[in-house]
């Protein structure tokens, strides 16, 4: 928001004005620092280190010292996102549906969610059509609402999206098995049953607004999961088993999505990393 603008400008200048020149290194604490501050002018509980860590090697991915200025506030927006995810609260749930409050605060209806003021998913209806991945993870549903609703899952999640953006591209592609790779070690990293390609394509379609990229980038695969982990695990079975699934769906071909051969390697490598 130009708020938030607002005071990222504001604290960059007064942590330049300390002597960090124009850029903020994470080494020294500048940058960690300038999070923390224009967190806490917006309202919010600055996170731990370890998430804060995660995000600047997605805007720093050849390493150096510091950021500057334009890398510092899309830092800081990309963190906010992480953290709030939905930017534009869905209205209050209508009686006998359930209500799931985010890490920023906002209430979010388990009817639907809009990701990115342009990404509208019906989680009930969503969930419908995940009927079986519902029920494969039907004991683990009381834990992961829990994790949710705290914002836990964060750290996770930025986790899993760098171990799979091998190229340090900061995004993802469908046909190299890049998103599915990710939403697969997410839940084994959790110790979840995961998704089908088919039963990920059908979200994944509806954040590919820009049909000609075949590819999500950090936020969009943030959100992604976060819809999917809400449709499963944070939606009324009751009123899943009420929905149909509107808008964008496909048939995909198991050709189409190659998983690379080393991707349970890195899957292994975050399990027990909550």
């Amino acid at each position: 928001s130009g708020s938030l603008l607002r005071a990222g400008l504001a604290v960059h200048q007064e942590h330049c004005g300390r002597g960090a020149g124009q850029g903020l290194a994470w080494s020294g604490g500048e940058l960690y620092g300038f999070v923390a501050q224009a967190l806490l002018q917006q309202g919010f509980t600055p996170p731990a280190e370890e998430p804060v860590r995660a995000m600047h090697s997605v805007f720093n991915p050849e390493g150096v010292e510091g950021l500057g200025f334009r890398e510092c506030l899309c830092l800081l927006e990309a963190l906010v996102r992480a953290i709030c995810l939905c930017e534009v609260p869905a209205p209050a749930a209508p009686a006998g549906s359930e209500a799931v409050t985010s890490s920023g605060g906002s209430t979010v209806s388990a009817a639907s969610v809009t990701y990115l003021g342009r990404v509208h998913v019906p989680l009930a209806a969503l969930a419908a059509s995940l009927a079986p991945l519902l029920a494969a993870n039907a004991s683990q549903r009381e834990r992961m609402a829990q994790a949710l609703g705290s914002g836990s899952l964060t750290h996770s999640l930025l986790r899993a999206f760098l171990a799979c953006d091998r190229a340090r591209s900061g995004s993802l592609g469908w046909s190299g098995g890049g998103i599915l790779e990710f939403a697969t070690c997410v839940f084994q990293s959790q110790g979840l049953v995961p998704p089908s390609e088919g039963q990920l394509y059908q979200l994944y379609a509806r954040f590919n607004v820009d049909r000609q990229r075949g590819c999500l980038d950090a936020r969009e695969c943030l959100c992604l999961m976060d819809a999917l982990l809400r449709a499963v695990f944070c939606t009324s079975p009751a009123t899943a088993a009420a929905e149909a699934l509107p808008g964008p769906t496909a048939s995909v071909s198991t050709r189409e999505v190659t998983m690379r051969a080393d991707g349970a390697e890195n899957c292994r490598g975050l399990e027990g990393h909550a």
